[in-house]
């Protein structure tokens, strides 16, 4: 450990921010995934789907006040096995999957699972808009659109980082201290790391935090429309990998929280939209070998996820 994470790790015994994360979540974290096991969950990977779309932190109550459960021949509400992304990627895709390739708008997919595939194509390293300060569903289109092609035999899962913070839109909801907690004392201060925690201090409302979170939602949703109306996709499903709660007590420590910490399950964030589009037109998906890895060093992604709001 080099002198800098030394100091950063002495400082940190004396912090009650770091303090109240650990036991967020070595008690109740812990508590709460005993009590509803990942297994309770749908099993995505096991479902049946030639094309998987994935809109990050997406609420099923959020996906319901848009047009969006009208364009699936079922619609309904499932229980995601996570409520964290890194989470969710793992109890999703615990092996290898040589019919898989990954189009990864998240850079968590490269950061937990980037071998676990036959390809993995890495569309957050270059899709970041510097004016919006969010990764650009456009390009996650194209490169969807373009891996069908390319891999016609295998099973595609499209993952979009919308509608998860920063906002689309929403300069006002969108914070510079986004990932660096420097400036939050165990005191606490004016300071927010992103949204859900601005809700949480009372510095913005949660109708505003909800209307932001609406609009990123309805700013990605044209794209998922188009990798379903594109062809060869087959038989596809719209899901989500979490959710997002405003500010509540935790159990069985009642410490306040918000957004979506690790290993939680209240139904703001296991509660997930899953619309089915079946089709005649399946292609027909062969095993491959695993080739997929990150191309990306490990500073490029812990600085695409500070952007993003990872903490």
């Amino acid at each position: 450990m080099n002198s800098n994470r030394l100091e950063a790790a002495k400082s940190s015994v004396f912090s009650r921010k770091w303090w109240r994360g650990l036991l967020m979540y070595r008690v109740n974290a812990n508590f709460q995934t005993r009590i509803w096991p990942g297994r309770s969950g749908i099993d995505v990977e096991a479902a049946d789907w030639d094309t998987l779309v994935v809109c990050d932190a997406c609420r099923y109550d959020l996906f319901c006040e848009t047009d969006a459960p009208s364009w699936f021949d079922t619609f309904q509400k499932a229980t995601s096995r996570a409520s964290t992304t890194p989470e969710w990627l793992k109890v999703t895709f615990p092996d290898k999957y040589g019919d898989i390739v990954y189009v990864a708008g998240n850079p968590m997919v490269s950061e937990h699972v980037s071998e676990s595939f036959h390809e993995l194509i890495e569309v957050w390293q270059d899709a970041w808009n510097e004016e919006e300060n969010v990764i650009d569903p456009v390009t996650v289109t194209e490169a969807a659109i373009e891996a069908r092609n390319e891999y016609p035999n295998k099973r595609i899962v499209v993952h979009y980082m919308q509608p998860h913070a920063p906002f689309y839109d929403h300069p006002e909801l969108q914070f510079t201290s986004y990932g660096d907690f420097e400036g939050l004392t165990p005191e606490g201060n004016e300071g927010a790391g992103n949204v859900w925690e601005a809700v949480q201090r009372g510095l913005v409302t949660e109708d505003e935090a909800w209307e932001g979170y609406r609009d990123t939602l309805e700013y990605v949703l044209p794209e998922v429309e188009k990798v379903l109306q594109a062809d060869g996709m087959g038989r596809r499903i719209v899901t989500s990998d979490h959710g997002n709660v405003f500010p509540r007590r935790s159990f069985p420590i009642p410490f306040e929280y918000s957004g979506h910490p690790i290993g939680h399950r209240t139904h703001g964030l296991i509660d997930v939209p899953w619309g089915v589009l079946p089709s005649d037109d399946r292609p027909e998906i062969v095993e491959g070998d695993i080739d997929s890895k990150t191309t990306a060093g490990a500073q490029e992604v812990e600085d695409q996820l500070k952007a993003l709001g990872y903490q």
